[in-house]
């Protein structure tokens, strides 16, 4: 059935079905405009851990993502989610100026944002366990009885890890970023060579569109969003990365 956010939920489980196409979202009151909701990651099950993973859910075992019981009941249900964060910058901005020097110029555009989250839904299927094949770290980093990973599920085959696919803070990651979003170099043609060509003015240019992202963000890019709807924001699933472009330009005046 569907819990009262709209979610598919499993009696006595954690939140299954397709995490992307249910809303890792919510709008509340007293909350921040599509907040994320849901499971606080609470590492790995560890091989001294089976009886406990079994006790939250049969399917359970060493090797499965852990999740945070915060009503104590012993299980993990959709009552132990919780809001996560916001997809909103508190602050964002930009600057952009101008040098010249002699017919030299020199233009940089700059933007930023802070503090805000983003739901990395291609961490949540890669590192998921069934789907990790995406990704060389979580197939040689994954969990194994010898290498108990805290961070990375066991492999599966199927949907039997379905709960390693739950929206969970496992893969909120900070969206803080600084981006040299253009950077414009140019020249202008001394006006006695350019009499002498009998025109009025020549302008030489060559600019670069997204020279570089300071982040901490694995994913692409962490100015993006998945979805056209205002009440689901900061999701990053299969996102296109932005291009960074060379462009030249002469600019001639008869």
């Amino acid at each position: 059935g569907l819990d009262n956010q709209g979610n598919p939920v499993r009696l006595n489980g954690v939140a299954f079905g397709n995490p992307i196409g249910s809303n890792p979202n919510v709008t509340a009151a007293g909350q921040p405009i599509s907040s994320f909701f849901g499971f606080i990651f609470d590492g790995i099950y560890q091989t001294d851990e089976a009886a406990k993973a079994a006790l939250v859910d049969p399917t359970f075992k060493p090797g499965d993502i852990k999740y945070r019981d915060l009503n104590g009941d012993g299980k993990i249900t959709a009552a132990d989610r919780t809001f996560l964060g916001s997809p909103n910058p508190t602050l964002y901005g930009g600057l952009t100026n101008t040098f010249t020097y002699k017919g030299i110029s020199l233009s940089i555009f700059a933007d930023f944002a802070t503090g805000h989250k983003i739901f990395n839904g291609q961490r949540l299927f890669a590192e998921s366990g069934n789907w990790n094949i995406w990704q060389a770290k979580t197939m040689t980093q994954r969990w194994t009885p010898t290498n108990p990973s805290n961070l990375y599920p066991r492999a599966s085959n199927g949907l039997i890890l379905r709960n390693n696919l739950a929206v969970s803070s496992r893969v909120l990651e900070p969206g803080d970023f600084v981006r040299l979003s253009n950077v414009t170099l140019g020249y202008q043609i001394p006006k006695n060579v350019v009499e002498r060509l009998k025109l009025k003015a020549v302008n030489v240019s060559f600019s670069i569109n997204n020279l570089h992202t300071w982040t901490k963000y694995s994913g692409w890019n962490p100015e993006t969003n998945s979805r056209d709807e205002p009440l689901s924001q900061g999701l990053d699933f299969g996102s296109y990365p932005l291009n960074r472009s060379f462009i030249g330009r002469i600019n001639i005046q008869f």
